[in-house]
């Protein structure tokens, strides 16, 4: 997986996520027996939110796991356990988990359809499959502004670049389909970014996330320059400007909606009995 609009500050965003915020659609379904895979974990904040609710409902940390192919969470005995390793090769046996819990990581992928039907080697018949993707496409701002159009514009452009589908989250069934799943329910949810302080915070992580180095190389290779070239520059300007102008507009939203999946492994067919 390759990670494109600034890999630090990005996961310093991340590590603000939560179960609530992020995965609301699945915590009715835990029990305090539902072992869980949170793949593509990250900093594991919300990993740590569903194990809280599963030893809320009697259950331990112990029957959650995140993978991550970097893992920078710290753990203890009160901790889930967290894994080092790739959503197309996990690090867990065929048929052994409850629940296995995909956010914000298929968007990220060249083939999102490889690491679906992955994900459903673990999980055991019966068990559930729940994720959830935005759709940068479907992202809406006010008041209109053309550095933040051109900070999507180019997002959109640079994921194309590199096989990667921006627009996640409208493919989430198409992607299931191709999967062979037919069992699944699809719900929407969305995040808003509107108060003063939300504002501050968001707008301020993507210009964070514009001038590291990272981002700088995918800007460059999007646009035909060199990293610290002119073109880049001005493109990095008008996004920083824009986001700036946005975060200090009174008023200003800016609203990004995610589209979800809950769907179960079909059971094994039951064998013949012999006459």
């Amino acid at each position: 997986m390759t990670y494109i609009h600034g890999h630090g500050h990005a996961r310093a965003n991340h590590a603000t996520r939560t179960a609530a915020d992020s995965a609301a659609f699945l915590l009715p379904h835990l029990t305090k027996d539902t072992r869980l895979l949170d793949v593509g974990c990250g900093p594991g904040t919300i990993t740590r939110g569903l194990a809280d609710r599963i030893v809320e409902l009697g259950g331990s940390p112990g029957q959650v796991a995140g993978v991550d192919r970097t893992i920078d969470a710290p753990s203890s005995p009160s901790d889930p356990r967290f894994l080092r390793g790739d959503i197309y090769a996990l690090p867990v046996p065929d048929d052994t988990m409850d629940v296995v819990f995909v956010s914000q990581t298929l968007h990220h992928l060249p083939d999102p359809v490889a690491a679906i039907r992955e994900c459903a080697r673990v999980l055991r018949p019966g068990g559930l499959f729940a994720i959830r993707e935005v759709d940068y496409g479907a992202m809406t701002w006010f008041p209109p502004n053309p550095g933040i159009t051109r900070w999507r514009a180019l997002f959109t452009v640079v994921a194309d670049l590199q096989g990667m589908q921006p627009n996640a989250g409208r493919h989430l069934p198409t992607w299931m389909e191709r999967a062979e799943w037919s069992d699944y329910d699809v719900s929407a949810s969305m995040w808003s970014y509107g108060t003063p302080s939300e504002r501050q915070r968001f707008a301020d992580s993507w210009i964070a996330r514009t001038q590291e180095d990272h981002y700088r190389r995918h800007a460059a290779r999007t646009l035909g320059d060199q990293p610290d070239g002119a073109a880049v520059r001005e493109a990095i300007d008008q996004i920083t400007t824009g986001w700036t102008q946005w975060r200090d507009t009174p008023g200003a939203l800016f609203l990004m909606p995610h589209v979800e999946i809950l769907a179960r492994k079909a059971q094994k067919a039951q064998k013949a009995q012999k006459a």
